[in-house]
């Protein structure tokens, strides 16, 4: 079976003339000659002996260009070699959108995937996809929209943020902050695969991510009352609390730095680290709360300092010995 597909849409001013026509052929019945039928929807129309080599050059020499799909089929038996057009169809118009583009066809298939199987539409079924379905029966007037899918890699760098912390402390003015540590933006390489339907952009996903550099986490400093007690803390111990100062009867020998580095200033708090890791930050009042000592930081250790008992640090020898000895309750604030 031989198909030719046409492209022009005056179909029945075809069939009105191939009648008119019929009227005005000379007929040869000379042996080279091939005999030819044309008919309508299996109705015929004309009946011609003509000498061209095929269907589409008769109709040519007719002046007649059909939007039909013209079969020509030859019989083997046939001792005059006779060639016959079996039948033009009345075809289909089947209106296409490619992405961007329209283009208008003329079909006798029965399915849209007769379509594909025949090349007269292309796609890539594992990435294009169409709003019908190759199952689906063609009729006249058929729209078939076909979306190109299309992917690309990008790589592409972008900040990863820096986080902001809050640290509270008695050493600035309460209800003031100061920037402790500036906050630096990091930097990321990210793989991306960009999907596109008709060349626009849909879709990305990030496929790697390379860390180039880390961010710098911002502190902020915030002033509170050293007296104030927490509204947030994680637990709290009950201890036994003396007093020291750097002096050498309290220490001995000192140098006034403490187990942890830090110098020794009002605040720094000698523990059992078994018992409260350095610098961890405290907050320590007598359970009557007659006296606070205040927010603090485990920042020493002592000899004599096992368990649950704490020394707090006083400036002067004299405010270690107003102090003595007392019980506390130490809040553990992380």
């Amino acid at each position: 079976m031989l198909r030719k597909l046409f492209t022009n849409k005056r179909m029945y001013a075809v069939i009105v003339m191939i009648a008119t026509l019929s009227l005005a052929f000379s007929v040869y019945a000379s042996t080279g000659f091939k005999q030819v039928k044309v008919s309508v929807d299996s109705e015929p129309v004309i009946y011609a002996y003509a000498s061209q080599d095929t269907v589409q050059d008769l109709l040519v020499e007719f002046e007649m260009n059909p939007v039909e799909e013209v079969l020509l089929s030859s019989s083997s038996n046939d001792s005059s070699n006779e060639n016959y057009v079996n039948e033009i169809k009345n075809s289909k118009k089947i209106t296409v959108i490619d992405a961007k583009e329209q283009y208008e066809i003329y079909s006798t298939l029965s399915t849209v995937g007769e379509l594909i199987d025949t090349g007269i539409l292309t796609l890539d079924v594992n990435h294009d996809y169409m709003n019908v379905t190759a199952q689906d029966e063609l009729f006249d007037g058929m729209k078939i929209y076909i979306t190109r899918v299309t992917y690309e890699t990008v790589t592409e760098e972008s900040e990863i943020p820096f986080e902001t912390k809050k640290v509270y402390t008695t050493n600035i003015e309460k209800d003031t902050t100061r920037v402790k540590t500036p906050g630096v933006n990091g930097i990321s390489e990210n793989t991306v695969r960009v999907t596109f339907e008709n060349g626009i952009e849909k879709k990305r996903e990030t496929i790697k991510n390379v860390v180039i550099k880390k961010p710098v986490a911002e502190v902020i400093e915030v002033g509170i009352d050293p007296t104030a007690k927490p509204k947030n803390y994680k637990r709290v111990i009950s201890a036994s609390a003396t007093a020291y100062c750097a002096c050498s009867r309290c220490c001995g020998w000192s140098t006034g730095i403490t187990a942890s580095g830090m110098r020794a200033v009002y605040g720094c708090v000698a523990v059992d680290p078994r018992v409260i890791p350095l610098g961890t930050k405290l907050y320590i009042e007598t359970p009557d709360g007659s006296f606070v000592y205040g927010h603090s930081i485990a920042a020493d250790t002592g000899g004599a300092i096992k368990g649950n008992r704490v020394d707090l640090f006083f400036p002067t020898h004299s405010q270690a010995l107003q102090f003595g000895r007392r019980n506390v309750n130490v809040y553990i604030l992380g």
